[in-house]
């Protein structure tokens, strides 16, 4: 098994290779990984750090995730992430991992932390040559170019990706709603608009487009179309908490104060108002 290093001066490698590369680089940014032990085979899988509420409100099926221990794991297949996108590598590992969970064949997910306990990592004990690095401004000057242009060069990527994914599966409306958040925090709020709208003529009662039109309008200060969706949503959606507390957000917003008690009093656990803003919640209390 290649180090990380000897993977990307060579640039190939086999499973194990690959995970190892991309696992010391999601963990060198605070991402938990873990990998998938199948008969012959290895898969990398990462956290998502999300709970069951937050993912089923991002539009994420909870299908295509494997939850152990209390969270919730995405899967990949690396030997693929060169070939397709990212999100064919994604469903492809959650085919493969499904298929043999309905075989009674249950691989084992290991966490990276977990194994390190046991085994800790080894380091690399080769030197790496920094001779062309002999100052330390050009070094720092490549650098900063570097990150720029891969910053970029993701973004444009990761936007192709998505329009493919859409081109090729026009009704997976997961994938549709995964876009347009990636278009909010993108900057570009009319695309994102635009394809929840699509969303909803396919799927009048989707719960992920309502909420999230709900939640641009707010960011836009439209707090009466926003109210339309968000009530919307509570008249499709079993799991009215979320609902309501973005109903009682939009009217604490709107300086509607007795509205947002009215909504602040159904909810179940209060909690949710407390954890979000310790002012609002007490101004709903009194």
């Amino acid at each position: 098994m290649q180090y990380p290093f000897q993977t990307l001066a060579r640039k190939s490698g086999d499973c194990e290779d690959l995970l190892a590369l991309l696992a010391s680089s999601l963990s060198t940014i605070g991402i938990d990984c873990a990998f998938i032990d199948i008969p012959g085979h290895v898969m990398l899988a990462f956290n998502t750090n999300m709970s069951r509420d937050e993912l089923i409100e991002s539009g994420i099926e909870l299908s295509h995730l494997i939850s152990v221990h209390g969270k919730y794991w995405l899967p990949l297949e690396t030997t693929q992430i060169d070939k397709s996108s990212f999100i064919d590598s994604w469903f492809h590992a959650i085919r493969l991992y499904s298929s043999l969970t309905e075989n009674d064949i249950f691989p084992d997910l290991i966490e990276f932390a977990d194994a390190h306990r046991l085994y800790p990592p080894a380091r690399f004990s080769e030197p790496i040559s920094s001779s062309q690095y002999s100052n330390i401004n050009d070094a720092i000057t490549l650098y900063k170019s570097d990150i720029e242009n891969i910053s970029i060069l993701g973004k444009i990527t990761r936007e192709d990706e998505y329009r493919q994914a859409i081109a090729r599966y026009p009704n997976n409306l997961n994938v549709a709603n995964q876009y347009a958040l990636w278009c909010v925090k993108n900057g570009k709020p009319a695309i994102a608009k635009d394809q929840w709208e699509q969303i909803l003529r396919k799927d009048p009662a989707n719960i992920s487009a309502l909420i999230n039109l709900g939640n641009l309008f707010v960011e836009s200060g439209d707090y009466s179309k926003a109210r339309t969706y968000y009530q919307n949503a509570m008249k499709a959606n079993v799991e009215s908490e979320m609902v309501l507390r973005n109903l009682i957000v939009l009217e604490y917003k709107n300086s509607d104060l007795r509205k947002a008690k009215e909504y602040f009093n159904l909810l179940k656990d209060r909690s949710i108002i407390r954890n979000l803003d310790i002012k609002m919640y007490s101004d709903l209390l009194n």
